[in-house]
């Protein structure tokens, strides 16, 4: 038997010699691809065995030893929520990478007006958390009390009095109560200044908008953007003739200066008739 298969070996050798070269060059190869393969894992597996268990030891050191143990938590940027709301949900004790902005902001999420975090790390024990909070826009009046409408179009639970004050916005059809939140935005980015000095607002059926300042109104009238900047250049300018006179505004009636007209009530003086 073992005589045939020499003899089909030398027939093979004396047949095609080229052949069976290449197919020994194609075999050492491949055992050398097979063989780095089998290398390569084993010494990933190694590396992770040695990572892991350097990981356990690590935890149990810092566990041990109390470093890296945050103990004190800075808080910035957050104006509406109260800071001790914030470290009942936050508090110092975990290891500082247990502090990721992922899970600060899950940790904060039942309190709605978390918008951002952003995490930075104050080796070996301080940790600064920077909260961005969504932006009111106003405080709404409905049938269950006050709520703070944002920009959003979110309903969030009143954490400080804030103004504007929008009389009985709940009485508005959806519709009209988006188109509002929608123009008021652009209004408070057009003239933040003037949207600050509003106290309280309503809208009409007939005149529209009706802003209360401080001292008087203003008759707005429709909510149309492209009418912001011509209206409150109109209001500068009536304000700063009337403070010229001496002279102050009961409210102003801006639904005409399309038309080029402001209609303006001045303030009687005490004793006057």
């Amino acid at each position: 038997m073992k005589v045939r298969i020499k003899q089909r070996i030398e027939k093979r050798k004396r047949k095609n010699p080229r052949r069976l070269r290449l197919s020994s060059r194609r075999y050492a190869r491949d055992y050398r691809e097979h063989s780095l393969n089998f290398f390569s894992g084993f010494l990933f597996l190694a590396v992770f065995c040695v990572m892991l268990y350097g990981g356990f030891r690590f935890k149990n050191w810092v566990d041990s030893s109390g470093c890296l143990v945050v103990k004190e938590i800075v808080l910035e940027g957050h104006q509406y929520l109260a800071k001790e709301e914030i470290e009942r949900v936050i508090r110092p004790g975990q290891i500082i990478f247990f502090y990721t902005s992922g899970r600060i902001k899950r940790l904060l999420r039942d309190l709605n007006w978390v918008d951002r975090v952003n995490v930075f790390f104050d080796f070996p024990d301080k940790v600064v958390l920077k909260i961005k909070e969504k932006q009111p826009l106003f405080l709404a009046e409905t049938g269950e009390g006050f709520r703070v409408i944002t920009e959003s179009k979110e309903s969030l639970r009143m954490v400080k009095k804030i103004t504007p004050v929008f009389e009985d916005f709940h009485e508005l059809p959806d519709n009209k109560r988006d188109e509002i939140v929608d123009f008021l935005s652009v209004f408070r980015k057009k003239g933040d200044q003037w949207f600050r000095s509003i106290q309280s607002l309503r809208w009409d059926p007939r005149e529209g908008l009706i802003f209360k300042m401080n001292h008087y109104l203003i008759k707005w009238g429709e909510i149309e953007e492209h009418e912001i900047e011509p209206k409150l250049r109109y209001l500068g300018q009536i304000l700063e003739k009337l403070s010229d006179a001496k002279k102050f505004p009961e409210y102003m009636d801006l639904r005409f200066v399309q038309k080029g007209e402001v209609l303006v009530k001045e303030k009687k003086e005490k004793g006057a008739r």
